[in-house]
């Protein structure tokens, strides 16, 4: 059965094109298929759309799931450095479990080991440059500021002398 312009329902140029090639080859025939570029674009167009939409030029941090932060009604950019998220009875570095938070302010052996592993894995990867010294603060919202304070004094201890600490945008 031989396909002919009827039978594929084209469009005028592509019938033109179909009955000029039949024509000229007897006994070759030749399948011309339009292409439909407007569902391509429309898929283009809804991925560049929800590309720019989900961009941020700000990083994401991760904020443990215990940890409810204060919030603020103003603030600034947030900078990638370690985290070091405190809840109520728990801290944790850079998403990994230190200890108890009590224990830890007592005996602070564990989370000084942690910090210092962060300054040397940072040393390894930036040979010959200065330590910042930065690192991000989580600290619950209903947590005591003496602890928090407790904690600043670790972290200066630590050469971690730029801490920043983070919290929600109010609204």
């Amino acid at each position: 059965m031989a396909i002919t312009a009827n039978i594929l329902h084209t469009g005028q140029f592509e019938h033109h094109l179909l009955t000029r090639k039949q024509k000229v080859g007897r006994f070759k025939k030749t399948l011309i298929v339009g292409l439909m570029l407007t569902s391509l674009v429309d898929m283009f167009s809804m991925l560049v759309c929800f590309l720019l939409q989900t961009f941020s030029s700000s990083p994401e941090i991760f904020i443990a799931k215990d940890v409810k932060l204060a919030e603020a009604f103003s603030g600034g950019e947030v900078k990638v450095a370690p985290v070091l998220s405190v809840s109520k009875t728990s801290l944790y570095l850079d998403q990994k479990v230190v200890g108890d938070l009590q224990v830890l302010l007592k005996s602070p052996t564990p989370l000084v080991k942690g910090l210092e592993s962060l300054r040397q894995k940072w040393s390894k990867e930036n040979p010959g440059k200065a330590y910042p010294g930065e690192i991000n603060l989580q600290a619950d919202k209903d947590m005591a500021s003496t602890d928090v304070a407790k904690l600043m004094g670790i972290l200066n201890s630590q050469r971690f002398e730029v801490i920043q600490l983070a919290v929600m945008g109010a609204q």
